[in-house]
């Protein structure tokens, strides 16, 4: 009897991929942050998040943002992004950092929070000069 339980089970195991149920997905990000971000100028900062199994990137990525402070700031700003591009398996959304002044310090400091499937993510921070 429980021989042919385990392979009535083994059996359905083996079809599941058939019947179109999903697969565990995951999710990640990708950032390349400038050499450099220029006085008097404002700054975009393009943030990549993508899926692959089961997930759906448009769906999955909620509350995206990005937090920043120039040295001579002692809190940080919050802004949103705008999505530039985008499918079920990846969207792309960029940052416009203001046009930061001398008087704002030699560097900016910023770092991106988002929930992925309602779980709270905050990316390492960034260190950037500013010339």
């Amino acid at each position: 009897m429980a021989a042919r339980l385990f392979s009535i089970l083994l059996a359905f195991l083996s079809l599941a991929p058939l019947t179109g149920c999903n697969i565990a997905g995951g999710g990640g990000t990708v950032h390349v942050p400038p050499p450099v971000i220029q006085y008097g100028m404002p700054t975009l900062l393009r943030y990549e998040l993508s899926v692959w199994g089961g997930g759906n990137a448009r769906k999955d990525y909620t509350d995206i943002q990005c937090h920043y402070r120039a040295a001579n700031s002692k809190s940080f700003s919050t802004i949103s992004g705008s999505v530039v591009d985008g499918s079920d398996k990846r969207v792309v959304v960029v940052f416009t950092l203001p046009a930061l002044s001398t008087s704002d310090g030699g560097y900016v400091e910023y770092y991106f929070d988002e929930k992925f499937d309602g779980v709270y993510n905050k990316r390492n921070m960034e260190h950037v000069p500013l010339k």
